[in-house]
């Protein structure tokens, strides 16, 4: 069957719908395949045993999106992507987003998710008023909320650096709908719109959204004219 949907940057969400391909390049992503290498990093102390130990899909295909998408121009009819954007740097996830755009057919709809900086704002500006959350800061909770920082776990640096790459959790770039709807518009998106979640011109979209991110999430669509 011919693909006409991508979900990008997947990780435990797969979309089981027929026509849909999930995509993510993350390491453990790449070792759902080898269960016995994953369990020998954990008992070395370089893969957290909590994530080895998490049951990761096999049907992912793996694959950089922020580089390029495996598609031909004008052949998919949605691209979908959650709580990846934030994670690529400015210029990279312009690149990705013009790769949404080639590889969208016309009348073809892009969905991102992301993290929603005017949402943790409006909860800074509330924690202020008591000056701690959960016995922080408000500060310390918010950039820690962002993920735009990381607190040294300590460790030689390459043991951090290893750590990091599987937590991947480092965010490089946060979104309102105003910046986001930009973004969208730069590469060429019309028809730019904030939706909420279950709400979409994606028919499949119930099968997509995260419901344990709703309330940290904004989500956006664009057509591609």
């Amino acid at each position: 069957m011919a693909v006409k949907g991508v979900n990008v940057g997947c990780g435990l969400a797969v979309c089981e719908l027929p026509g849909w391909e999930n995509m993510d390049n993350s390491p453990n992503a790449r070792l759902a395949k080898y269960p016995r290498i994953r369990r020998l990093l954990a008992l070395a102390h370089l893969l957290p045993v909590e994530t080895a130990a998490v049951p990761w899909p096999k049907n992912i295909r793996i694959h950089d999106a922020t580089k390029s998408l495996p598609y031909p121009d004008q052949s998919l009819q949605y691209v979908y992507t959650s709580h990846f954007l934030e994670h690529q740097k400015l210029h990279q996830a312009d690149r990705f987003l013009g790769e949404c755009y080639r590889v969208l057919a016309p009348g073809g709809i892009l969905r991102v998710v992301v993290p929603d900086l005017s949402l943790l704002c409006e909860e800074y500006i509330e924690a202020t008023q008591s000056t701690v959350q959960s016995g922080e800061l408000a500060a310390e909770w918010f950039l820690k909320r962002t993920h735009l920082r990381g607190d040294d776990a300590g460790g030689p640096r390459w043991f951090q650096a290893i750590r990091t790459l599987w937590g991947r959790d480092r965010h490089f770039w946060m979104y309102d709908e105003r910046s986001l709807g930009a973004g969208l518009e730069r590469a060429g998106f019309t028809e730019v719109r904030r939706w909420s979640y279950g709400k979409s011109l994606i028919p499949e979209v119930a099968s997509l959204d995260v419901a344990g991110r709703v309330s940290e999430s904004l989500y956006m669509e664009g057509r591609r004219p």
